[in-house]
């Protein structure tokens, strides 16, 4: 009977126990107002159900809020409405304010995971203009600081908008250093949007690079340096797309190479400015070098196509060394235009070349002298003047030949020439080419060294 009555006395508190708060310690101090389940100690803790990953997935209709330690992943596992997620914070705002040195340090001591390779951290916003990650400093040290030995310090993907944004007042917007790496690498298939891109609102450079600069693309043209403002307000002198210093005594401002049929600098200006302006204090402004095509190629619609000036040396001094391709071309496609204008003096070490020369077709019986004389022949010089040269002798008649098309006279002209030794005739050129030997009686012996006549 005893043993009864004990029975329903325990029955009795468990059952008032189950309607009210619960507090389990040691000290009995009563659970927290707030508190369903008050748990103190000391030295043991809160042990939920343990299982695998199979045994986790397998639980029917799970509840939201339902939490187990998973064995495989060594990880807690709270369920949601998105399913299970990985953390106690898996579905909430993470904010972690601390006036530590570092305040979240995530570290991924992995190290058999190659060639894959895992994730230290891994950020991601659904939100369409939501920012994956936002990094702001008030002091002068890089906002993001990322080092890698071998690999890549920072990877950003984007679909649409910004793979990376950084900016910064008086720091550094973005700093890379590598050992055997790109220290920033960037990847995009966008036809209009660049790969990288540097904005700088002020006066200072948008990029500056210290060091060794080399750009290298495979594509038509590795470097393009375009100008979209339409007028230099306020300003002097003209804005350039590019301009190229080298502070070295002894460095080009640009060395371009080409091979096969490429151009080594293609430079083009809409406006009234120079295509290539290129200004030397004591070495040499423009120096271009081409061993099949040409060392330099420049057009210009409405100003100089090249113009050089220096001090102590050339302004343009250009070698070739070829026998068949001219070391400098000029062209004016215009009809009676100017291809080449030089103001002052002209020093010509070397000869001007012309073309080959040609010889008449005689009549009238009239042939070449002979012996030591000259043969009759003539060519038009590079100044637009007809030259011709020999001795003759016979003829029928007083017309020795006829001139072809473009190395006549505009009107009919004469010359003074001696024949038979010591006698004076007169050689006619009329404007359709006749050349004719008027007013000398012998033919014997009659001269052509001296005649020369423009035809423009």
């Amino acid at each position: 009977m005893k043993k009864q009555f004990l029975t329903l006395i325990v029955f009795a508190i468990f059952t008032t126990v189950s309607f009210a708060q619960v507090g389990i310690n040691s000290d009995n101090s009563a659970p927290h107002p707030s508190a369903q389940l008050d748990i103190k100690s000391s030295d043991k803790g809160l042990l939920i159900p343990r299982m695998t990953t199979i045994e986790r997935n397998a639980i029917q209709n799970p509840e939201i809020g339902l939490m187990v330690f998973d064995k495989d992943l060594q990880e807690i596992f709270i369920f949601n409405s998105d399913g299970w997620k990985q953390g106690t914070m898996s579905k909430l705002p993470l904010e972690l304010t601390g006036n530590k040195l570092n305040i979240l340090k995530v570290i991924n001591t992995k190290t058999d995971s190659y060639p894959t390779g895992s994730t230290a951290a891994e950020f991601k916003t659904n939100d369409i203009l939501g920012i994956a990650i936002k990094a702001e400093s008030s002091s002068n040290l890089p906002t993001i600081d990322a080092r890698n030995n071998s690999g890549t310090a920072i990877e950003a993907v984007s679909n649409f908008g910004l793979a990376g944004a950084f900016s910064s007042n008086t720091g550094t917007a973005i700093l890379g250093t590598t050992g055997n790496n790109n220290a920033i690498s960037g990847s995009n298939n966008s036809n209009t949007i660049p790969t990288a891109k540097f904005t700088n609102n002020g006066t200072g450079r948008a990029l500056e690079l210290i060091g060794n600069a080399s750009i290298k693309a495979n594509s038509l043209n590795s470097l393009y340096i375009e100008n979209n403002k339409p007028f230099n307000i306020g300003g002097i002198d003209d804005e350039a797309a590019g301009a190229f210093i080298n502070n070295s005594p002894f460095g080009k401002g640009i060395s371009s190479r080409t091979t096969n049929n490429g151009t080594a600098i293609y430079a083009q200006a809409h406006g009234t400015g120079n295509g290539i302006s290129a200004q030397s204090n004591s070495g040499t402004g423009i120096s271009g070098t081409s061993t099949t095509g040409n060392g330099g190629f420049f057009f210009s619609q409405f100003n100089n196509a090249i113009q050089g000036y220096s001090i102590n040396k050339s302004a343009i001094d250009m070698n070739n060394a070829s026998l068949n391709y001219p070391t400098v071309k000029f062209s004016n496609l215009l009809n009676g235009g100017t291809a080449l204008e030089i103001n002052g003096n002209i020093a010509l070490n070397g000869k001007i070349l012309n073309e080959a020369y040609q010889t008449p077709t005689f009549e009238n019986s009239w042939t070449n002298f002979g012996g030591e004389w000259n043969t009759a022949k003539f060519y038009k010089g590079k100044d637009g003047r007809v030259y011709l040269e020999g001795v003759v002798t016979g003829g029928s008649s007083s017309v020795i030949c006829t001139l072809p098309v473009g190395y006549r006279p505009a009107n009919r002209i004469f010359f003074m020439v001696s024949h038979d030794g010591n006698g004076r005739g007169r050689i006619d050129i009329q404007a359709n080419g006749i050349v004719s030997f008027d007013y000398g009686a012998n033919r014997t012996q009659v001269g052509l060294d001296g005649i020369s006549f423009r035809v423009d």
